[in-house]
């Protein structure tokens, strides 16, 4: 029986998988994002997840794990979404998604610790947003302080302040793990 890391510090990516009642440990790549900004949204996250991956790795070779990393960036307009800087930076970020669809790219890695087999998948979804009231930002900004999160949004977030019209593809991916690809990998070891 393979044990579990999910290679992120991320509450929500843990929800996830206890939400699939997945049993794992978590432990941070601790790899520095922006040296591996590659020339496009959905490149840059499948390296990214992958990076993250081989940092986690080193210290588990030939063991009975598999590893769970990946990666989140959004797309609007062809412009990568990163983290912001700051809470102005963050609050500037949300407004200019008003009325607009945003795509949001979910780079996944499963590793195979004992025979450092790499597994990765991009998954794609896009997000509707509904025409933002400036105030309703500023609260969220000020409240939920989403430096930390690519795009400066949460999902679960920001579609209860009702900033959300429609969200088409994997909700899950949105979140931040391709838990339809990480499901699938994860039967395959488990038969």
């Amino acid at each position: 029986m393979y044990s579990i890391i999910l290679g992120s510090t991320s509450p929500y990516k843990r929800a996830l998988l206890e939400g699939y009642n997945i049993s794992f440990t978590v432990e941070d790549s601790g790899v520095d994002e922006k040296q591996f900004h590659q020339d496009t949204v959905e490149h840059t996250v499948r390296v990214l997840a992958e990076k993250k991956a081989e940092a986690i790795i080193e210290g588990h070779k030939n063991t009975e794990t598999l590893i769970i990393t990946t990666d989140v960036a959004g797309d609007l307009d062809g412009k990568f979404l990163g983290k912001p800087e700051s809470l102005e930076q963050a609050q500037e970020m949300i407004m200019s998604y008003s009325g607009k669809e945003v795509l949001i790219w979910c780079g996944t890695t499963v590793v195979n610790a004992r025979t450092n087999t790499f597994y990765t998948d991009v998954a794609k979804a896009s997000v509707q947003f509904a025409e933002l009231n400036e105030q309703d930002v500023v609260r969220y900004v000020q409240e939920k302080k989403p430096i930390d999160k690519g795009g400066a949004i949460a999902i679960e977030e920001i579609e209860e302040r009702g900033f959300i019209q429609k969200i088409t593809g994997e909700y899950d991916a949105i979140i931040g793990i391709s838990m339809k690809f990480v499901l699938k990998i994860l039967q395959e070891y488990n038969k």
